[in-house]
Parts: structure tokens; C-alpha cells; sequence
């Protein structure tokens, strides 16, 4: 057993993980924006908690291994997930652009002990400092699309001090860690497929002064979904994050399956913008590819 972040950390060799049932999908580029926390939901504790939950991720969800790339038990001890820089499966519809670090537990019956927070604290602030994401975070609830609550209630309840401990210590690039205040809830803008994808929101890392937080409120979209027009006028206001048409996730994998489809192509292929996350979506693209461009195409994908 070796260390992490101060913390005794087991990789997967020593928890004993299966392997992938098929290959992982690097990040885009680090560091991500965001640190997405979860819970387990259930009080199974130590390796063998960890096997369950692959088993059942791979077997049950037929996802390609355990969806985290972190785990934290209760004494404190990190556990080995997909690692940093892999795409995940916990957060659908956000796995290439966040990282995901879950807390063995059911947290909606119970606080979180303080081994486990400190060992969280801890290794958010690593994650931050090696520059495997950007220091915020923010509860699986909170994610685009989500309907849940995890990380529930105790836990959700700290991530505003999780938030606070992740900056409050020295940070390699601190123009980065600039926080939007709490008043400044999420604004969110609906994506190719009609969802609510986060555009900025309360932790974001955004260099907006006072007079672009006056401009948001005084459009009265604190906390809304707003239409496309909404966003290009406000545009014009404050720097946005441009908002991608077609959803990072299907975009990276339909360029890997099948070099040559303009994002414009995957766009207007039907059922591509209802593919959730990257563990899903190889054989469902192929049967996509199969309808609309034969059997042919589908084939040179393999």
C-alpha cells in the first residue's frame, strides 16, 4: 500500500480490479473544470466494496469498469478508480470535461466521518495542484441532466466548505482559483439535445468583475435556463463559454469510431444526442451508423 496526497492510497492491482472490458478514453484536456462528488448509497466498506461496485458496474450497468476515478472509505484510505485523466461514467453527459471522486457511504442517513473529509480535502487540493482539475466542485446533483440525490444530504451540505478548503491553501496558478460569489447561483443554456448544460455558476472559476455580475442579475437569469438569444446578447455583456452543438462525449468517440464525420455530420445523425455516457455508446453508434449509412459503414468503425 503506498500514499496519496498524505493518505494511505490502494491502487487497483491491490484491491484487486478486473480489468476494463474495453479501452479508456483519455480526457481532452486537463485540467477539467470541475470535481464532480458522489456517494456510494450503501455502507459496504474496504476492497471488497470496491469489487461489488465494479461487478456491478460492468456486469449490471455494462459500463467498461468502476465509474469513478477515486473512492474514499471511511478511515480515510483513497482507493485507485480509473485514475486521473480518464474519462469517467458516473457523471452522464459530463464525463470527458469533470472528474468524479466518490465517499463509500450512504451520506443521506449520516455525516461524513473525518478521516474520510480530510482525506477528500486533501486529495482535491493534489488533484488541484498536479493539474488534474480546476479547484471547484460541486455535488452530483448539481451535474447537467442530473436526476438524484447524491451525494446526499450531509455530504451536499459541506461542499460549500469542501469548495473553500480546496482554494484556501497555495495553488500553482492563482489567477484560476477566483470564485464567483454565493450569490451567483447556475445559469444554464440548453444543448443540441434540450438539456440544461451549465454555462457558469456559484464556484466556477470565471474572471467576471462586479459590473458583469450586476449585467446577470439585471437580466433576471440567476439560476434559470435561458434560450440561445438570451445567451448571444449576454455575449455581448460578459465572455461566455462557447456551448458545443453537438455534446463532447458523442463528438470525441464518433471521430474515434469513424475518422472523417464533421461534427455537423454527427449532429444530424438521429439518436446521437441521446447517448449519455462514454461507456454506452459504442454499440448504439453502430447501430446508429448501420441505419443511416448501411451496414458498410458500420464495419469500418470495427
Amino acid at each position: 500500500m503506498g500514499t496519496l496526497a498524505g493518505h494511505p492510497y490502494v491502487s487497483r492491482a491491490e484491491w484487486a480490479a478486473r480489468a476494463p472490458t474495453s479501452a479508456f478514453f483519455p480526457m481532452p484536456s486537463l485540467p477539467t473544470p470541475r470535481l464532480w462528488i458522489h456517494h456510494t448509497g450503501t455502507e459496504q466498506h474496504g476492497a471488497r466494496a470496491l469489487r461489488d461496485i465494479q461487478r456491478y458496474h460492468q456486469v449490471t450497468k455494462r459500463w467498461k469498469d468502476i465509474a469513478y476515478n477515486f473512492l474514499v472509505d471511511d478511515d480515510g484510505t483513497i482507493y485507485e478508480g480509473r485514475g486521473a485523466g480518464i474519462a469517467g461514467g458516473a457523471t452522464a453527459g459530463d464525463n470527458t470535461r469533470a472528474h468524479a471522486l466518490c465517499l463509500l457511504g450512504n451520506f443521506e442517513n449520516r455525516p461524513v466521518t473525518a478521516a474520510a473529509w480530510r482525506a477528500t480535502v486533501d486529495l482535491a487540493r493534489h488533484g488541484r495542484d498536479r493539474g488534474w482539475w480546476k479547484p471547484t466542485c460541486g455535488g452530483h446533483l448539481d451535474a447537467p441532466g442530473a436526476s438524484t440525490d447524491c451525494p446526499g444530504r450531509y455530504l451536499y451540505a459541506r461542499l460549500a466548505d469542501l469548495r473553500h478548503e480546496i482554494v484556501s491553501g497555495p495553488a500553482p496558478t492563482p489567477a484560476l482559483i477566483e470564485e464567483e460569489p454565493p450569490e451567483m447561483p447556475d445559469v444554464r443554456l440548453l444543448d443540441c439535445a434540450g438539456r440544461p448544460a451549465l454555462l457558469f455558476g456559484a464556484g466556477d472559476p470565471k474572471r467576471l468583475n462586479a459590473a458583469q455580475r450586476g449585467a446577470i442579475r439585471a437580466l433576471d437569469i440567476v439560476g434559470e435556463t435561458i434560450d440561445t438569444a438570451t445567451h448571444d446578447a449576454l455575449a455581448s455583456l460578459i465572455p461566455l463559454p462557447v456551448v458545443p452543438r453537438v455534446d463532447v462525449d458523442e463528438a470525441m468517440i464518433a471521430t474515434a469510431l469513424a475518422p472523417g464525420l464533421t461534427a455537423a455530420l454527427i449532429a444530424a445523425i438521429p439518436g446521437v444526442t441521446d447517448l449519455a455516457t462514454t461507456d454506452d455508446v459504442e454499440d448504439r453508434f453502430r447501430q446508429v451508423l448501420t441505419a443511416v449509412f448501411g451496414a458498410a459503414a458500420a464495419g469500418a468503425t470495427g
